[in-house]
């Protein structure tokens, strides 16, 4: 805004390099957020693998344990089984002589 002749204009007139060092420092400050976000990310990423590895081998566990169990049967559970059977088997009994008593 230079005018030959208007004094007024004169302050006005202003320095690039004032401009520049505040974009400048702004480039700076935006390089620097982008470092700390893009460390971040790889920490998060690193956390995301390391859950995954233990979701599938959690996942893998599980699926043993069914196939285990699918093909050896626990003891204990045949024995509960067949207790449930039993009990069942005489309250049956039970209430047929109770039944069987009254009549």
């Amino acid at each position: 805004k230079f005018i030959m002749g208007r004094p007024d204009l004169l302050t006005e007139i202003k320095k690039s390099n004032h401009n520049e060092s505040a974009d400048k420092q702004e480039v700076e400050a935006l390089k620097r957020e982008v470092k700390q976000l893009k460390e971040k990310l790889s920490s998060v990423t690193d956390q995301m693998q390391k859950i995954s590895g233990m979701v599938q081998n959690v996942i893998k566990t599980q699926q043993l344990n069914q196939a285990r169990n699918a093909a050896y049967p626990s003891p204990v559970n045949e024995k509960q089984s067949k207790k449930r059977r039993m009990s069942n088997s005489s309250v049956f009994t039970v209430d047929s002589i109770n039944n069987s008593a009254l009549a």
